[in-house]
């Protein structure tokens, strides 16, 4: 079994420490390099040359405490999408981690090695809390990464990773530090103004601080060259969802081709959302179980007006 790194000393950290924030630095970099336990890995069955794959046996989260599932890629694989999912009522926990990860004795420190989440269970019972990570079955040239990480202060953020002139984005995550009130509102591809208005250009992620104090946080796109892959871009808007009711967004891939990574977005309103699963779903249209259908996602609007959620699929075929 390859160990997980720190992915890690990831350049974003770097610049945490040049603007005076070593403390939270440190603080990733020891939780995100630490040996927590591996569980062994079920596969989901494969499509179009990618496998999906999950957490097998999952780690039952007791109210109150949090916890990080890792899903490795074979060695010969390169992750190129990946979601969590803390299981019951999403109005009792949400997701702090979705994120690609390195792992030791891959070519070189890029974050192409498997997935990581992490959620926390915030009342009820014990819930399941699972990762999953889809890897390409070849190693995959034109792969570039791109994150940007900050200090953010209390309230909400945005954080937005964007791909080099020539790619387009073909997965992406984020992470927010553990601190009392602290959550992942949204994670999914972006569109940054270019003339085709696809969703391609980067990945975004939504975070929400509530504490008193600074916090850091951090995207990731993970970038294909043009072309190298035949990619499509869906999304789907949800009806509106009101205060302390969930929104359970989907989105379905065209026929023949396959969920290669996903998200999903919450309309900027009054009040807060947060994201309790974003994962690849078999959404029973065809004969197998195999979760390469499309997306789904689940959101919490705790609080405020009634907002619009979107799932979106990033689909090769």
């Amino acid at each position: 079994m390859r160990p997980v790194t720190a992915s890690r000393a990831r350049p974003w950290i770097r610049r945490l420490i040049a603007c005076g924030a070593f403390a939270l630095a440190v603080v990733y970099a020891a939780t995100s390099g630490a040996m927590a336990p591996i569980h062994p890995k079920e596969n989901l069955g494969s499509s179009n040359r990618l496998h999906y794959k999950t957490e097998a046996t999952a780690s039952a989260i007791p109210a109150g405490e949090s916890a990080r599932a890792f899903v490795l890629c074979r060695e010969d694989n390169d992750v190129v999408g990946g979601g969590a999912a803390l299981d019951g009522a999403a109005q009792e926990g949400w997701i702090t981690e979705t994120l690609n990860l390195a792992a030791e004795g891959k070519r070189g420190p890029a974050p192409d090695g498997g997935w990581v989440g992490d959620a926390k269970n915030l009342a009820g019972l014990a819930k399941t809390f699972r990762g999953y990570a889809i890897c390409s079955r070849d190693q995959v040239r034109g792969l570039r990464y791109r994150e940007q990480g900050r200090v953010i202060p209390p309230g909400r953020a945005k954080l937005t990773a964007k791909c080099p002139a020539g790619t387009e984005v073909l997965g992406g995550g984020g992470w927010v530090q553990r601190a009392g009130t602290s959550f992942i509102r949204e994670s999914f591809p972006v569109d940054l103004g270019d003339a085709d208005k696809r969703p391609d250009d980067g990945w975004r992620v939504g975070v929400y601080n509530g504490t008193a104090m600074n916090l850091g946080a951090m995207v990731t796109a993970i970038c294909l060259k043009v072309d190298r892959w035949r990619l499509s871009y869906r999304r789907q808007v949800a009806d509106a969802v009101q205060a302390d009711n969930v929104a359970h967004p989907v989105v379905s891939c065209p026929e023949g081709s396959s969920a290669a990574a996903g998200g999903a977005s919450v309309e900027r309103a009054p009040g807060e959302a947060w994201l309790n699963a974003t994962r690849p779903v078999d959404d029973g249209s065809d004969a197998d179980a195999v979760p390469d259908d499309g997306w789904e996602a689940y959101l919490y609007n705790a609080s405020g007006d009634a907002k619009k959620t979107t799932a979106y699929a990033i689909c090769k075929r």
